[in-house]
């Protein structure tokens, strides 16, 4: 088998130093905060890759996950976008409407940014 090499699709500038990465932290329920759940949600909304994507605590109703994607740029920012639109219940271009169940779940999920592994 052969490497295949190709140039990155995204071309922008660097950015300056920031607490952002390719990792998002998602804290709250678990038929939201669920690795089938997310996947099925960014997929919905673009191609990405991810790096991990780990279970870091669980009981009953909660769940904690750590969501490495492969990039910063044109996938983890743009998932922390959709989340941040799911939360708030708007629209999200090129996705069907989230139920009102799934607003209200979206609504008890924290998100923050984690470390990045390459850092």
């Amino acid at each position: 088998m052969r490497p295949f090499l190709r140039p990155n699709r995204i071309k922008t500038a660097e950015e300056s130093s920031s607490e952002r990465s390719r990792v998002i932290l998602f804290e709250g329920p678990r038929e939201i905060v669920d690795e089938n759940y997310l996947a099925i949600f960014f997929t919905d909304l673009s191609t990405f890759d991810t790096d991990e994507v780990a279970v870091i605590y669980e009981d009953q109703t909660i769940r904690q996950i750590r969501y490495g994607f492969a990039s910063y740029r044109g996938q983890a920012q743009n998932a922390w976008k959709w989340c941040r639109a799911a939360q708030s219940g708007r629209v999200i271009l090129g996705r069907p409407r989230l139920s009102d169940e799934e607003v209200r779940c979206w609504r008890q999920v924290w998100l923050s940014w984690g470390a990045d592994p390459c850092a």
